[in-house]
């Protein structure tokens, strides 16, 4: 599990957008959630797709820990 040391974690804020003539997408996130020791942390990021025939064929994801 990509975010196993946050065992509240919770994905929001999300947006999603769609090119039909350049057959991509992207999703922005947000995930927050809270260490063991009681850290809260949030995580902004965002997922890039490609498709073909109506499929992923590529996703390239981009993640950051926001101090």
């Amino acid at each position: 599990m990509r975010f196993e040391g946050l065992p509240d974690v919770h994905y929001g804020k999300d947006e999603h957008f769609f090119d039909s003539t350049a057959d991509t997408g992207i999703s922005k996130w947000t995930l927050t959630g809270t260490t063991p020791d009681g850290t809260p942390k949030e995580v902004q990021g965002c997922d890039f797709y490609t498709f073909r025939d109506g499929k992923v064929i590529r996703k390239d994801s981009y993640w950051k820990i926001v101090e």
